[in-house]
């Protein structure tokens, strides 16, 4: 993405590119910079950075501006889209085509830190430079959050718990795997010390990717932590059975249409607003492949396999075993309707 900088004579009108923004305008630095701060306003790094150097006033502004990479990282890399909300991707073995798992440390002088997903050594360093360069700042972890007990999204739960000796909560299905010390249900707040307003977090029990998979809703900013119920940018999340469960799943999704979201800080991928388009479509898409699904059956019966190729027409072939995996949520979803039987190994129309 190119950002440019223009001195504009007065009076402009500031439009806008429908579909992709929701509202225009002009606005000071300064102000931008309070309502960021106040929780009102995300902010991506580039711009954050050039609105900080525009504050600061005119002299060397260019000089200013291209050193704002250097001093974004400096002393750690910091990616603070909203005041107290640090995104911090480490690098993980996620299933394809994400690549990294996305930690948060949600507060001010107290911070929850939510799915420290990788174990290794230098993912580890980073993650640990963040936290100490926030502690100089005055803001320190006071809990782990964790959203289900898949590797990566707690593969550096044990070397983070040791070093901060912090407290981790989590689902009791999570906690049949992991060793939590507090177990969360739908509902508990995390409470967190306030700083520019209420930094307390509520735990919405989102099974369908995981039995026990949490989001963490902070509802003055009216930000969800997703893991990875809600996927980044446009793509969805594997609903593996026994475990993955797409009735549930898409239960799920229907529940958070009542919650004041506005902004999702997913597990994998960029944090996105137009919170409820996002979940609207993911359950029109859900539900437009399930009736794909429906008509590919036919009264003979057909393996999954041969059923992938009939309803995944869309899907690159070679990502076709793990959709064969959200196939079979479909299928065992439509079964439980009396639109699907088994047949052997295979499935048919009733």
């Amino acid at each position: 993405t190119d950002y440019f900088l223009a001195h504009v004579p007065d009076g402009q009108e500031a439009t806008i590119l429908a579909g992709e923004l929701a509202e225009g305008g002009w606005v000071h630095p300064r102000l931008a910079l309070e309502r960021w701060r106040a929780g009102h306003e995300t902010i991506a790094a580039p711009i954050l950075w050039t609105l900080i150097a525009l504050a600061e006033g005119g002299d060397d502004l260019a000089a200013r501006l291209a050193e704002a990479p250097r001093r974004a990282a400096a002393p750690a890399r910091r990616i603070e889209l909203k005041w107290g909300i640090v995104l911090h991707p480490m690098k993980t073995r996620p299933l394809p085509p994400a690549t990294h798992t996305n930690a948060y440390l949600v507060g001010e002088s107290e911070m929850a830190l939510i799915d420290p997903g990788s174990g290794e050594a230098e993912e580890l360093e980073s993650l640990f430079e963040l936290i100490d360069a926030l502690r100089a700042d005055g803001r320190r972890p006071r809990i782990i959050l964790l959203t289900h007990d898949h590797p990566d999204h707690l593969g550096g739960l044990e070397a983070v718990r040791a070093r901060y000796r912090l407290p981790v909560a989590a689902h009791a299905e999570t906690a049949r795997h992991v060793r939590v010390d507090l177990v969360l249900k739908d509902g508990d707040w995390i409470p967190l010390v306030p700083g520019a307003g209420d930094w307390n977090l509520r735990a919405l029990h989102t099974p369908g990717h995981a039995r026990g998979h949490l989001c963490f809703l902070h509802p003055r900013t009216r930000s969800l932590f997703t893991g990875d119920h809600i996927p980044g940018g446009g793509g969805t999340v594997i609903i593996d059975p026994p475990e993955g469960d797409m009735s549930a799943y898409l239960r799920s999704l229907e529940r958070l249409l009542s919650e004041p979201v506005e902004t999702l800080f997913p597990g994998h991928g960029a944090p996105q607003g137009a919170a409820e388009r996002r979940i609207r479509g993911l359950i029109r898409h859900r539900l437009e492949r399930e009736a794909q699904v429906a008509q590919a059956l036919t009264p003979e019966p057909a393996s999954l396999r041969e059923l992938v190729a009939r309803a995944y027409t869309d899907t690159p072939p070679a990502l076709w075993g793990y959709a064969e995996r959200s196939l079979l949520a479909h299928l065992i979803k439509l079964e439980a309707e009396g639109r699907a039987q088994r047949a052997g190994e295979g499935w048919r129309r009733p």
